[in-house]
């Protein structure tokens, strides 16, 4: 899956790269609505997902269940169709340097740049923007927060969180601790996603724009709002790092990343576990 400012093609090296190490391979890239840049912008997440939900479930050889490549913001759209659909079920999800704690920073989006800079700078969480801006959704202020959980409608509902008005909800956590397993990778040198750390589910301390905050120490995760503990605690949560730099999807760096996270899971039986932990 595709991130923002993007279409399908973007992943054709990856497409080609898995066919070529992994002969016989299905593989099925996302389209988001006419696979046309403004839709990954302007369609909001919820969406984003009802298009990809909808493609899935036409494709036969997804119905016994497959595994998600998402990168960017695609890290939203797939870890929303994990907890609102999941049908056909997703067996791996390799978040790919995405979008997972939020974002606050704005990235280069062409033509589309001051405008969306300028709504997501003043007004992100007003209702016509949450509705038809997609970074609107995944946007979090750390100096109001309160107004972030309340008012944002897509990044508090997938988290599960019980101040938020969309409040907790068991199925979508059930899907998501459902997944064989995780691997949520973010890179060093990442100046697209502010913080670029968003990709292990961190984020800025309230009020800061420098602090960071480990997922371990967050609410989200020590109360298991949506299931990201219980995936961590079973060893099914592999959390890695890369060097490449954020739309690179076809260097040797990525290559060398892709070979060493991606396929031993596309590789594995599906249903079989590979190994968890930092690496």
């Amino acid at each position: 899956m595709h991130g923002i400012d993007a279409t399908s093609a973007s992943m054709d090296h990856a497409e080609a790269l898995t066919k070529r190490l992994l002969p016989g391979v299905f593989v099925y890239k996302v389209k988001i609505e006419n696979d046309t840049i403004p839709d990954s912008i302007f369609v909001n997440m919820s969406g984003q997902v009802a298009s990809m939900a909808k493609q899935f479930k036409a494709i036969p050889q997804l119905a016994g269940g497959f595994n998600l490549l998402c990168v960017s913001q695609g890290g939203q759209n797939c870890r929303g169709y994990i907890e609102l659909v999941n049908d056909p079920p997703v067996n791996a999800f390799i978040s790919w340097v995405a979008v997972q704690g939020g974002i606050w920073g704005v990235p280069n989006l062409g033509p589309f740049n001051p405008l969306v800079d300028h709504v997501l700078n003043t007004i992100p969480y007003n209702s016509e923007i949450q509705a038809h801006v997609a970074p609107a959704n995944y946007w979090k202020d750390p100096y109001k927060l309160a107004e972030y959980t309340t008012r944002c409608t897509w990044l508090p509902m997938l988290n599960n969180n019980p101040d938020a008005p969309s409040h907790p909800d068991p199925a979508r956590k059930a899907r998501f601790a459902s997944l064989t397993h995780l691997v949520a990778l973010y890179s060093h040198v990442d100046t697209v996603l502010i913080p670029k750390e968003t990709g292990w589910f961190w984020f800025y301390a309230a009020d800061s724009a420098s602090r960071l905050v480990p997922v371990n120490d967050t609410a989200l995760y020590r109360d298991d709002w949506f299931g990201l503990r219980s995936l961590d605690a079973d060893g099914r949560i592999t959390w890695g790092t890369t060097t490449c730099h954020h739309q690179d999807y076809s260097s040797p760096c990525f290559d060398n990343h892709f070979v060493k996270y991606v396929i031993p899971v596309l590789a594995a039986p599906m249903g079989a576990r590979s190994r968890g932990g930092y690496f």
